[in-house]
């Protein structure tokens, strides 16, 4: 009798236990609750329940112990962050608070140059200039393999931009990390005595939240989520998508590399934006809609190549105007359309 009231009670606490929200892979533990100011609408999923949560003062990240690198990194950027007069300096480190056999070394990245390799940030060391906590940046859980003319080509370029927009007095959530892709490069860490595996690319999502209600562009709150939002948030969401081959030439343009939300998720398993309501989601998921980068970005005094609407760089950081508010300042325009769209 005592074993069957047991397993009663075992299968009452089961049926008691929260639901595995809808997309949520079965890999990845459900977390109730997690405050962090550099997530944007929810903590990236999907990711494998042996990963390693990292939440520091400029950045978070997931670590992968398999691969030994961030399955994704998160970051919000204010003025506060990125302008300051901090010494920057590439000092490699450990990551403390993993254990041995969770993260890689320094000296696991030497030799790097002879596959033609750069050690690249995923949360830039340049985009933390205001603070003291830029040494955070070159722990080598931050740090993933990048071929050198994608980290100082279009990498670097879309980098600089961001902090361009940041410098104009908007705030920014950027998520970014790695791509495996089924049968693809052979390539690995030449020094390691495991050979583990350098990606095939990189995703990077921008990402913009505008609350017509109040008159400064940065949320007076820590947490983005859907319930802090309201209504329909997707209505004053902006995003762009990017993916970049790890043999992106060095000459190439970040624009020409934009992509939907829906094609990161597919290439990596992960679901962001996840606090958002399901229609919300695929109104702004589904679709490639990143005008409004580079209407603030550059003039539309001149046109740009191969259909970019703008290539005339502003003199200074591009301040975001949505809306009519003259506290916004000049910038691009938003409004909704009839299919849920903005334009």
């Amino acid at each position: 009798m005592l074993y069957v009231r047991i397993v009663s009670a075992f299968l009452v606490c089961l049926l008691l236990l929260p639901a595995r929200p809808a997309g949520l892979s079965s890999a990845q533990p459900a977390y109730l609750e997690i405050h962090c100011k550099h997530f944007f609408f929810g903590c990236p999923q999907g990711t494998l329940p042996t990963n390693d949560l990292i939440i520091r003062d400029i950045y978070a990240l997931s670590s992968n112990d398999e691969t030994k690198f961030a399955d994704w990194a998160a970051f919000r950027l204010t003025p506060q962050e990125v302008v300051g007069a901090e010494t920057l300096r590439r000092v490699w480190e450990k990551d403390p608070w993993l254990e041995d056999g969770e993260t890689l070394y320094p000296a696991d990245f030497e030799g790097l140059s002879a596959i033609k390799c750069d050690r690249g940030h995923q949360a830039p060391l340049a985009s933390f200039k205001g603070t003291r906590e830029w040494q955070d940046t070159n722990y080598m859980s931050n740090i993933t393999p990048q071929h050198a003319a994608l980290n100082e080509g279009a990498w670097k370029m879309l980098e600089e931009e961001e902090r361009r927009l940041v410098e104009g007095g908007n705030t920014i959530y950027v998520m970014t990390g790695p791509v495996y892709k089924r049968g693809g490069g052979k390539e690995r860490l030449p020094h390691c005595k495991k050979a583990y595996r350098i990606p095939d690319g990189y995703w990077r999502i921008l990402g913009f939240y505008y609350d017509p209600e109040c008159e400064s562009d940065i949320p007076a709150v820590t947490t983005l989520s859907a319930d802090e939002a309201g209504g329909d948030a997707s209505q004053r969401i902006l995003l762009a998508a990017f993916y970049f081959p790890q043999d992106t030439p060095r000459s190439a343009k970040f624009w020409d590399y934009f992509c939907r939300v829906d094609d990161i998720e597919k290439m990596t398993g992960l679901d962001v934006l996840n606090e958002l309501p399901e229609d919300d989601q695929a109104k702004i998921e589904g679709v490639d809609d990143h005008q409004w980068l580079m209407d603030a970005l550059y003039s539309p005094a001149e046109p740009g190549p191969a259909g970019v609407t703008a290539r005339a760089r502003t003199d200074s950081g591009a301040k975001l105007a949505l809306g009519t508010g003259a506290a916004h300042g000049q910038g691009v325009s938003r409004a909704a359309r009839a299919d849920g769209r903005v334009s």
